[in-house]
């Protein structure tokens, strides 16, 4: 039997005896609340406690729901779990299609349970609002038709109607944008190539010098200045003596 306080408010400012979440639109229920029966308050609490047992990968104690508070008036419930209890795994969007073994439904149907942190700080005790206590059954977790591994819940905003009394989840961190990956710089090869005129193929030029000494032909008689003149030495001819001329004078003359 869950103890409850009786502290004036809000602000509710004694500390909660317990810790306590909010389901709303829980899945495999009867949708109209004023229709619900037990085994529908029944499911709903065997549902959080598979979620926090996979949490846990199936290790450890089972978590034990310790009342399920509801209205016939309103869609939504009140579980009251031990204190202390690691609720953040519940806490979030739950798209019926991404946990529900064999769904069957359209995709674009988007059915979802939505489940928020309660807030004590305003509401106090649920029992003390009007609430209706319903102490729950635990059916065979084995026997749950939900995916294993449990897909994490999403973050999702508060809806109007139950920003007082529900807690907003925080946003989860903004991931750093990634770097875009950069192609690897691959030179590029160059061909050079020399500019030039393309002359046609052609026999080289005689470079050979185009004026040559005359010869004459062999049948020809040789010109006087190429015959040999006579060795022989004059004998008659007295040699000539020339005296020591004066610098001053003009010309020379012979003795």
């Amino acid at each position: 039997m869950p103890k409850h306080s009786k502290s004036g408010g809000p602000p509710y400012t004694d500390p909660p005896s317990a810790s306590y979440v909010v389901v709303v639109k829980p899945w495999s229920v009867e949708p109209s609340p004023g229709r619900r029966k037990s085994e529908d308050y029944n499911r709903i609490a065997t549902w959080v406690t598979y979620v926090l047992w996979e949490a846990a990968n199936r290790d450890g104690s089972i978590p034990t729901v310790e009342c399920v508070y509801r209205m016939r008036t309103r869609d939504e419930v009140i579980v009251q779990l031990p204190l202390g209890t690691n609720t953040s795994p519940l806490l979030g969007q739950h798209n019926w299609a991404s946990f529900v073994d064999e769904w069957n439904d359209p995709p674009g149907a988007q059915k979802a349970t939505l489940v928020f942190q309660y807030n004590w700080t305003n509401n106090g005790d649920p029992a003390n609002h009007n609430w209706e206590e319903f102490f729950p059954d635990i059916l065979p977790l084995n026997s749950v038709p939900i995916k294993s591994p449990y897909p994490l819940p999403l973050w999702v905003k508060v809806p109007v109607t139950l920003t007082s009394l529900v807690l907003s989840i925080p946003k989860p961190p903004t991931p750093p944008p990634q770097p875009e990956p950069q192609c690897p710089l691959v030179p590029l090869k160059t061909e050079t190539k020399q500019i030039g005129l393309e002359m046609p193929d052609e026999k080289p030029a005689d470079l050979s010098p185009a004026f040559r000494p005359y010869s004459p032909p062999s049948h020809y008689p040789l010109p006087a200045r190429f015959q040999n003149k006579s060795t022989e030495s004059k004998t008659s001819e007295k040699p000539r003596l020339f005296r020591k001329s004066d610098p001053y004078e003009v010309g020379r003359f012979e003795f």
